[in-house]
């Protein structure tokens, strides 16, 4: 009797262990996202940089992202890098890998109506971003700390993962910005 069992709790060390291994292979550090909504035009500008650590030097990344971006700018310092977007996902492929890398996604698009909520994602005195939606490069496997920059009309209120850190008036209106001290993962924004 007891070897069925020792082989059977082998079995399952082993696949957590190789769960773990994977989920070791690179790592989200962080995330700066820049969002700039257009509320007359219904269009989202938003930069992401994202710092990744790749300690085995892995050569290919996949995002969720949004398909409603018609820009999709993707950058890499350290390497040439080639991209694939397919049904909601963006696969980043660098060709020189390094132990940290960073990532820089430069977007643009109407994003619509939200695809888990009855209403638009910008209307004329709202954001209302959630995650689901993909309006960022998300790793749904991955956490990390994220700073949030909201460039908003005057007046306009926000609420961002972490905590509020600054408020600034610009030429434009307002900026916000958020910063977690902790990994997050799957964040929304909203605005009004």
């Amino acid at each position: 009797m007891r070897t069925p069992l020792a082989v059977l709790l082998g079995l399952l060390l082993c696949c957590y262990q190789s769960g773990q291994a994977q989920e070791k292979a690179y790592g989200i550090a962080r995330y700066d996202l820049e969002i700039a909504p257009d509320f007359m035009t219904g269009a989202i500008a938003l930069t992401a940089a994202i710092d990744i650590d790749n300690p085995e030097l892995r050569d290919s990344f996949d995002f969720g992202l949004n398909d409603q971006y018609d820009k999709v700018d993707v950058r890499c310092p350290s390497s040439l890098i080639t991209t694939e977007r397919v049904n909601g996902w963006i696969s980043v492929k660098v060709g020189r890998p390094t132990t940290r890398l960073h990532l820089s996604f430069e977007l643009r698009g109407k994003l619509g109506r939200s695809s888990d909520e009855n209403r638009d994602i910008i209307a004329d005195s709202s954001l209302f971003l959630l995650w689901s939606d993909r309006w960022y490069p998300v790793d749904f496997d991955h956490w990390a700390a994220v700073r949030t920059e909201l460039r908003l009309p005057a007046g306009f209120r926000a609420i961002a993962p972490g905590r509020l850190v600054k408020t600034e008036p610009s030429a434009k209106g307002i900026r916000y910005i958020f910063e977690s001290g902790i990994p997050t993962v799957n964040f929304s924004v909203f605005a009004d």
